[in-house]
């Protein structure tokens, strides 16, 4: 099969993602042929060295410029489509095609090297950081997202659009996928193939809460969408029901399990875990940014060693990392030995000084460890592994949570809200003690107690865990039910062109 991959650049928007990565990687694996294209920038996903995409030969280039198309064999290739920089300023196309070159250039000077951590120096990094966000359209700030995002989206350029149906001509696709729903728009303004498009049910609220008017947009061409594949039930029926009842009936959506690759390296022996920890620590106070000791003073081997409950997400508004926080103060109360560690990457805004007044106004300095972007996949690994429990804290229904199936995959035990994901997967564990009522840090707070409590049922929930991510939720699985779906959308437009209804 020959997949037409059309990822977005945006990391906020939801994109190529790692858990498309891995998607791309493993249908790969399962003998099908990919071309990626990725909207707006590069893909950002160099961070986790296990789910890069494999570039193909860079030597060649798409055989479709002289005219006719050579048969060179499967490369698996990546190009950015639609750069942002002719679509940040607000200006009519002439004038950004004159203007993107220096838009580029700046947007490289400033989006260099960023701060990964926070602590002394952390506001000029966060600055950087902020001002890049901007230009290269993953802001969460509402600055200049609405109208950049309208016109890479719902006006993309002539000049780009017939850029993608250059490389789909050359390619000769089956099936274009778009890793997020946002990207619809722009793929139902390509020559119709007579092949399905299909859609990943993530990036769509992100980009609908901005002002654009995605909603209206695909409604207007929902003839073109084949089907809607989700990571849950869940974000079908409480994140999407406003999609689903503007594209109707004649579009299914349809939920398939997502997870990270099968591999060795989530079994990382909690010594080394440890140590990665430490090694962390140590090389992040040569910097002036120490992250603070990440048990409090305590050997890591002694009796009292605390109780670590861990937090990993996007720190931002909507993933709830304050929700520990309180949870944390409540038990400090009972007089339990637990301790918070929150990793994530950071995002620009007000967010961050808000967590960190939160620490200081609960007096919570001493139990809590900000330790922000994990720069390895092994440093996540070792964070996870080294936690005694996972601790989810979104305060909007997760589509997924790809750090829950981390957590499954470490054999750390997970307490998420009652909302998402989370109650599909821990169903699958065959244990749903841990759920708590969304955003009832009470509730939350308890879930953690009960942890501290029972021994035997973390050790329970680990096993348990590690089996259903070995059986189910991989990205094995993912590519194999992603497989599946792909071929009955084939079987059902049977290259018919698209018709209005």
């Amino acid at each position: 099969m020959r997949i037409f991959v059309a990822v977005s650049g945006q990391q906020w928007l939801g994109g190529l993602t790692i858990q498309s990565a891995m998607l791309c990687r493993e249908l790969e694996r399962l003998g099908h042929q990919l071309a990626v294209v990725s909207i707006g920038a590069d893909a950002p996903v160099d961070q986790f060295p296990y789910a890069q995409v494999r570039y193909g030969d860079r030597v060649k280039e798409w055989p479709v410029h002289n005219g006719h198309a050579r048969d060179l064999g499967y490369v698996f290739r990546y190009e950015v489509v639609a750069h942002a920089s002719r679509y940040i300023p607000s200006a009519s196309e002439p004038v950004r095609r004159v203007l993107a070159p220096g838009v580029r250039a700046a947007m490289k000077a400033i989006g260099g090297p960023r701060g990964h951590v926070f602590g002394p120096r952390s506001w000029a990094a966060a600055a950087s950081s902020s001002v890049y966000a901007a230009l290269s359209g993953n802001s969460t700030t509402d600055t200049v997202e609405a109208g950049f995002l309208s016109r890479l989206l719902l006006h993309t350029d002539a000049a780009d659009l017939e850029r993608l149906n250059e490389i789909r001509r050359w390619f000769k696709p089956d099936v274009d996928y778009a890793c997020d729903l946002s990207l619809v728009p722009m793929l139902t303004q390509l020559e119709d193939r007579g092949i399905p498009l299909i859609a990943a049910a993530q990036g769509f609220e992100l980009v609908y809460r901005r002002g654009v008017r995605l909603l209206e947009a695909i409604a207007e061409r929902r003839h073109r969408l084949d089907l809607v594949l989700s990571g849950s039930e869940a974000n079908v029926r409480e994140n999407l029901p406003d999609l689903m009842q503007v594209v109707g009936p004649d579009v299914p959506a349809r939920a398939i399990p997502y997870g990270p690759l099968l591999d060795e390296r989530w079994d990382m022996p909690l010594s080394e875990a440890r140590r990665r920890l430490g090694a962390l620590r140590r090389q992040r106070a040569t910097y002036g940014d120490d992250f603070g000791d990440l048990l409090g003073g305590v050997a890591a081997g002694a009796a009292e060693r605390p109780f670590v409950v861990a937090y990993l997400s996007r720190l931002d508004v909507e993933k709830g990392a304050d929700l520990p926080l309180h949870a944390l103060a409540l038990l400090r109360r009972y007089g339990l030995p637990v301790r918070l560690w929150i990793g994530g990457s950071l995002m620009p805004g007000s967010f961050l000084d808000v967590l960190q007044s939160k620490i200081r106004m609960m007096d919570l300095a001493d139990s809590v460890n900000l330790i922000g972007t994990l720069p390895t996949s092994d440093d996540k690994i070792a964070f996870l592994r080294a936690a005694d429990a996972f601790a989810a804290g979104f305060i909007r229904s997760e589509p997924l949570g790809l750090v829950y199936t981390e957590a499954f995959a470490c054999g750390l035990p997970v307490i998420g809200p009652d909302s998402g994901a989370a109650p599909e997967l821990m169903a699958a564990v065959g244990e749903t003690r841990t759920l708590y009522p969304a955003n009832d840090t009470g509730a939350l707070a308890d879930r953690i107690k009960l942890l501290y409590d029972l021994p035997d049922l973390r050790t329970q929930l680990a096993e348990a865990e590690q089996r259903v991510f070995r059986e189910r939720f991989n990205a094995r699985a993912m590519a194999e039910a992603a497989t599946m779906e792909f071929m009955r959308a084939i079987e059902r437009r049977a290259r018919q062109v698209h018709r209005i209804k």
